[in-house]
């Protein structure tokens, strides 16, 4: 249940968590080479637009990002390798396997794919009686979750659960990452209207 700026509950997207390392192959030459380059190729990832799913009722945006990339055996050179991190952020209609299947369309024959982690994503709660409740005691509209969070560990297990938090996800993982004081009280307070209920 995302308590992000103006948002509340939803559900998540399921994550390749620092999930995927694709090897990327080429040829290394000079970088004097210009006209004939063939290094690493890195277009098929970097063509990968974010696509919109509908799951619930609710968007979510699947999306391909390179998180880590590694190569290269001088700064004159090409290089013929390069390994990336790829994180691929998918919505609930999607299994794991499909999950998989979908990263490996996209990186294709540009290089070879070994999938990390894999971490399914939680299913939209909207249903539950709690969810409800707890939706009445903040006013919060359902929202997704552009993330993967321990929700789906609830969900493997059969346990409806959401996100419900102040922080902003404009400043997640930044290093000027922060929450609001009044974020953090009026969040309080609708945990307690729904507590006392």
């Amino acid at each position: 249940m995302p308590r992000d700026p103006g948002g509340a509950p939803g559900g998540d997207d399921g994550t390749h968590r620092e999930p995927a390392a694709a090897r990327l192959p080429g040829q290394r030459q000079g970088v004097a080479r210009v006209p004939r380059r063939r290094g690493a190729r890195l277009r098929p990832l970097a063509d990968a637009e974010p696509q919109e799913v509908v799951v619930g009722g609710l968007p979510f945006r699947e999306v391909v990002s390179v998180t880590q990339i590694a190569g290269g055996v001088a700064s004159n050179v090409v290089p013929d390798r390069v390994v990336c991190g790829l994180n691929f952020r998918y919505a609930g209609h999607r299994t794991p396997a499909a999950a998989e299947e979908r990263l490996r369309e996209l990186v294709g024959s540009a290089g070879e794919l070994t999938v990390l982690s894999n971490a399914a994503s939680a299913p939209v709660a909207v249903d539950n009686p709690l969810l409800r409740r707890l939706r009445a005691a903040g006013d919060l509209a359902v929202e997704p979750k552009q993330a993967w969070t321990p929700v789906a560990e609830f969900a493997a297990r059969g346990l409806d659960a959401v996100n419900l938090g102040p922080g902003d996800p404009q400043f997640a993982h930044r290093r000027d990452e922060r929450v609001g004081v009044q974020a953090m009280s009026d969040t309080l307070s609708v945990l307690r209207r729904f507590l006392s209920g």
